[in-house]
């Protein structure tokens, strides 16, 4: 086991908190400050593959966006594609390949790093009429950034099994469904390990 302090340029006694840590297992990695994304990234570089299992924490809550998307497509408007704004989306192919495995749709990062204000540069550009419209302002406007993550057949499988076990374990946990089993979900969670590894 081994614990990851990454330090990003705070002014507070963190590094020299640390530092104090006579353990082998604790280690801090110091970086100028560059935001929160970046150092997430620095860790996931650093931890490797064990830092894959916070990843993909994040990605099952990603199944938050899976409800939303399913519950957009039961009324008729197919979602085929997400476009993501923002540091992690940025600066994490790791963390896009795994949205992209637990939603089963591609995912593409927007073009531009003010995503959230270009909206309100589109109304303004049609108000003005520069655009006859919405749809013809955002074609214009909303450039994606080259490359995307398509969801690949067998992670999504093995995503959809663990998704079908964090519902249920939510609805039983949260009093939604208090008859659920819960008897096999350990090995069900055994057996998706064994068939990933293989």
């Amino acid at each position: 086991m081994q614990i990851l302090v990454i330090d990003d340029g705070s002014t507070d006694a963190t590094a020299g908190t640390v530092l104090a840590i006579e353990d082998s297992r604790v280690r801090l990695i110091s970086q100028k400050n560059s935001g929160k994304a970046h150092a997430l990234q620095k860790g996931v570089a650093a931890a490797g593959s064990l830092c894959r299992v916070w990843a993909e924490r994040l990605g099952l809550r990603a199944g938050i966006p899976i409800a939303i998307g399913e519950r957009i497509e039961e009324y008729g408007v197919p979602v085929k594609r997400i476009v993501c704004a923002g540091g992690i989306a940025e600066k994490s192919p790791m963390l896009m390949q795994i949205y992209a495995d637990v939603t089963g749709r591609t995912m593409q990062v927007a073009g531009s790093s003010q995503a959230c204000a270009l909206g309100s540069a589109i109304s303004a550009a049609v108000l003005a009429g520069e655009f006859r419209g919405f749809s013809s302002a955002q074609k214009a406007m909303t450039p994606v950034k080259p490359g995307q993550h398509k969801p690949r057949p067998a992670a999504r499988k093995a995503y959809d099994r663990i998704c079908q076990l964090y519902r249920e374990l939510h609805d039983a946990f949260g009093g939604v469904n208090r008859s659920a089993d819960l008897s096999r979900t350990m090995k069900e969670l055994l057996e998706i390990k064994r068939s990933a590894a293989k």
